[in-house]
């Protein structure tokens, strides 16, 4: 036939969880329920702890989860969530949109973009003192957008901290199959959460954990990132752990406000945590194509850290993940004098960002759309072109920037 046995067999399973309906119908408010169990299924094999269906919603994109719990946060204006610096920008449009207080927390650039105990503490300290009431902390690992792996106790940090608190954990997750440096390896925030509860996991100084049994998390994965990268599906899910039946019967209430996400979308979802099954027709050519895209995103990590490093006035931590870099720019002293005179540029890092399109056709987001040290200046840029344009992307950019500080 034109298609794979095996391929076959899938799409008409999913057809069969359509009602026979197909893509074209409305679903249950939280999803199908065969790509639900799949996800479940995924779960479980990744982190070794058993997932509940019920306790796993559909959405299109995770950006779609991630607003639904912030909404349900946030219930005044003196509400407010822990979230990460440089940050995902949705999150902090997100709590504006719903007029919660965002709590900024620094991850530490020379640290390698991580945090600690004491910044967390003086973070939500100094929220309360203000007036907040600190109702969640958001993570995201691995990093956008600093492309930052949390190894086991980075994770446990958070979590440790976020229950002490008693603040629900938001775990942005769609990231987890891109990892790239040796040695480290995507640690989910369920797992660490389970394993903390069991005494499997030591738990950080600071704390006796002896509020951890009253975990409460959701966690966040996509369609967009990872192997697949179906971004336009809009495809994404999010798992309920510690919460009541009758909170998670409020959360599908509201999600059947939307009737339901897209359909193809979640489908695509039961596509990314599901492969070929070992030994069916399709396996070899999953695998081979796996391979080919892991090991060129992992081959443009190495080559971007180690090039940017060596460029005039530009550091950056390694890429461990995700799918960016995200280097520190020194900018010239009178460059910056100018920029305080000018009134139509908004920071020194846009101009820089600027100035690369312009001169070179290269796309970079300023670091200030994220959020940075105060005098720091950066620029998230993508390591996801093909090896050749990736290769001269590189040589333009050092060639740049080594104008950029003669003219300067």
């Amino acid at each position: 036939g034109l298609f794979p046995a095996d391929v076959v067999e899938r799409a008409q399973a999913y057809h069969k969880a359509t009602g026979g309906n197909g893509v074209g119908a409305y679903t249950d408010s939280i999803g199908l329920q065969l790509v639900r169990e799949q996800v479940a299924q995924f779960i479980q094999n990744r982190d070794g702890f058993p997932a509940n269906v019920a306790h796993i919603a559909l959405t299109t994109g995770a950006s779609e989860g991630v607003k639904r719990c912030i909404s349900a946060i946030i219930a005044g204006d003196s509400d407010g969530i822990m979230i990460p610096r440089p940050q995902y920008p949705l999150y902090s449009a997100a709590l504006t949109m719903v007029g919660g207080n965002a709590v900024y927390y620094d991850l530490d650039e020379e640290a390698g973009w991580k945090t600690s105990w004491e910044e967390l503490e003086r973070a939500y300290a100094a929220a309360v003192a203000e007036g907040t009431q600190v109702r969640a902390l958001a993570m995201i690992n691995p990093g956008n957008p600093v492309g930052a792996v949390l190894d086991e106790a980075d994770v446990g940090l958070l979590v440790s901290f976020a229950a002490s608190k008693r603040l629900v954990i938001l775990a942005d997750e769609v990231y987890q199959t891109n990892v790239y440096a040796e040695g480290r390896s995507f640690h989910s925030c369920k797992k660490v959460v389970r394993k903390l509860q069991k005494n499997l996991l030591p738990f950080p100084p600071e704390t006796t954990g002896e509020l951890i049994a009253e975990a409460q998390l959701v966690s966040f994965h996509s369609t967009s990132k990872g192997l697949i990268g179906e971004c336009g599906q809009r495809g994404g899910y999010m798992e309920f752990v510690g919460f009541s039946s009758n909170t998670l019967a409020q959360f599908n209430k509201v999600a059947a406000t939307s009737l339901s996400s897209n359909t193809i979308g979640q489908i695509f979802v039961g596509l990314m945590v599901k492969g070929p099954e070992v030994g069916s027709e399709s396996r070899a050519l999953f695998e081979q194509e796996n391979e080919a895209i892991m090991s060129a995103l992992k081959r443009r990590a190495i080559k971007a850290t180690a090039a940017l490093n060596k460029m005039e006035g530009v550091t950056c931590q390694p890429i461990e993940g995700a799918m960016y870099a995200f280097p520190n720019i020194k900018l010239p002293k009178k460059m910056l004098a100018k920029i305080d005179l000018d009134p139509t540029c908004s920071s020194a890092d846009e101009l820089w960002c600027i100035s690369l399109m312009e001169e070179t056709g290269i796309v970079g987001v300023p670091g200030s759309g994220f959020g940075q040290k105060e005098g720091s200046f950066h620029a998230r840029l993508t390591i996801l072109p093909p090896d050749d344009m990736f290769d001269k992307m590189l040589e333009k950019m050092a060639a740049f920037q080594t104008k950029f500080y003669q003219k300067w």
